[in-house]
């Protein structure tokens, strides 16, 4: 194993790399020291060392999940430690309330999985266009490659395959299969991993294409139930545990055993246990009653061959309750409302067809590069006039 110490702040952190597996191990009480704010790595390690002891109470697989490595220590001398991974790490993160939690977050998504690059350069392509980063992969010769779904969009149509590429990553979005197909072209020596997490437990499940099992070691801390995906609280950071909240849609308290995600599942197979991620709950869309999947519309618009990007969302009605919109950036400006319309019409019923369609320059994203499901613009009333191209009622 090779020992290479990364900077966090002006910080070191002392890590290491598993050439075997591509695994970094940073030491965990570097990044508690870091995130306790603490001078004294002493009194870092006492406070590593009593939360790791109530982790392993409450029967967290954090505790497991870490490793004993032998890393320089102060004195120079090579000592046996805890390390862990950059997923593991993440998911500790959220046991320490510090003010440093996000930041930490952000650089060990950002040098955690340097283990892709394998001692390469790590190529950075976040706000390129597609042809730039087309380009780009091809003269470095990428290897690995882990990016949002709406990054893997913004790549087609593909002029030629890339068959330099090993190993594509998708995660942070649901990945439909069309688009899976379609990658499975585009780097034809590839495997895919597709990758279901949440903030609340990191990484969770990995699937070669759209159709997940609970993965093993997993039965009895992640279930199905009322079509939703449920996490136990010992998988869970500690601001789930005491009910404070990460994100919208998501519903547990103190005293619940079962964290509900809000991820909405489809059943494929009872025997064994297969099923889809369709959306999480809070994404859907109530069309006059009607609930309307917004990914489902997005991945039918997407395989338009003149759409670059698409988003749909819903936006209130004071008839209807809330209207069907959809945002697009097309590849060939000549492309009018009406041909998208019927263009869903042969695929879609009719409360799923966007009854608003607006022509962009770029879809909002966050900075994780996800498509933002913020109403961030104005919809005109359905019998105003509008300066933009508008589908036809």
């Amino acid at each position: 194993m090779k020992i290479i110490p990364a900077i966090f702040e002006e910080r070191e952190i002392r890590r290491l790399y598993d050439e075997k597996t591509e695994t970094w191990f940073f030491s965990v009480v570097d990044i508690i020291q870091v995130l306790t704010q603490q001078a004294d790595f002493q009194a870092a390690r006492k406070y590593w060392n009593k939360l790791k002891q109530r982790l392993g109470d409450e029967g967290s697989q954090l505790v497991t999940n870490c490793h004993r490595l032998k890393l320089p220590a102060e004195d120079g001398k090579m000592r046996v430690t805890d390390v862990a991974n950059a997923e593991t790490l993440l998911r500790l993160v959220q046991s320490v309330p510090s003010p440093k939690a996000e930041p930490i977050k952000l650089w060990l998504a950002k040098v955690g999985y340097e283990r892709m690059a394998n001692g390469c350069p790590l190529v950075n392509v976040y706000g390129l266009d597609r042809a730039a980063v087309l380009a780009a992969l091809e003269r470095h010769k990428v290897t690995h490659i882990s990016a949002t779904p709406s990054f893997y969009r913004l790549l087609l149509p593909m002029d030629r395959p890339l068959a330099h590429v090993r190993s594509v990553t998708l995660g942070g979005e649901s990945a439909d299969a069309w688009l899976l197909q379609k990658l499975a072209i585009l780097f034809p020596q590839a495997r895919l991993h597709n990758v279901y997490a949440s903030t609340e437990a990191g990484t969770l499940l990995v699937a070669d294409g759209d159709v997940f099992a609970i993965s093993p070691g997993l039965e009895g801390k992640v279930m199905l139930r009322d079509g939703r995906i449920h996490v136990h609280h010992s998988l869970l950071g500690e601001f789930v545990q005491t009910g404070e909240l990460p994100q919208e849609g998501a519903k547990s308290t103190k005293l619940d055993e079962w964290y509900d995600t809000g991820d909405v599942i489809e059943v494929v197979s009872e025997t064994p246990l297969r099923f889809r991620i369709v959306a999480r709950e809070r994404d859907w869309v109530n069309v006059g009653g009607s609930k309307v999947n917004p990914h489902e519309v997005e991945a039918v618009l997407g395989e338009h061959p003149d759409v670059a990007q698409v988003r749909v969302l819903g936006r209130k009605n004071s008839v209807l309750g809330q209207i069907l919109c959809a945002e697009v950036v097309c590849r060939n400006p000549a492309i009018t409302e009406a041909e998208l319309r019927s263009f869903a019409a042969s695929r879609l019923q009719p409360f799923n067809i966007p009854r608003w369609i607006r022509f962009v320059d770029n879809i909002a994203q966050t900075r994780t590069g996800k498509v933002s499901r913020a109403d961030d613009s104005p919809t005109p009333g359905l019998g105003e006039a509008s300066g933009e191209r508008r589908a036809e009622s």
